[in-house]
């Protein structure tokens, strides 16, 4: 036999040694957890609902759903001038 066929018919080392099997298991074990919160922290946001439930506030709402303050603001100021009128919404 020459050296080449010699060399060739060693057996194969399998690619899943237990030592690479550990890392593997090691590396799943950090990264979900990580992925997890980083989906928690970043993830979708979930719906605000606005009902007399949850707030006093309930409309006027802007375009995209959430309550206007500053409409509701003119809303308060609009009209009667007066001090005690006034002091009302500085108390808000």
């Amino acid at each position: 036999m020459s050296e080449s066929s010699a060399a060739s018919s060693k057996p194969r080392l399998s690619r899943w040694t237990p030592r690479r099997i550990v890392w593997l298991v090691s590396a799943l074990g950090i990264a979900a957890p990580l992925l997890r919160f980083l989906w928690i922290m970043y993830g979708p946001l979930p719906a605000i609902e606005i009902s007399p439930e949850t707030t006093w506030v309930t409309e006027p709402l802007t375009n995209d759903g959430y309550v206007d303050y500053l409409e509701i603001l003119r809303q308060e100021t609009a009209g009667d001038p007066r001090p005690c009128r006034q002091s009302k919404i500085h108390g808000m």
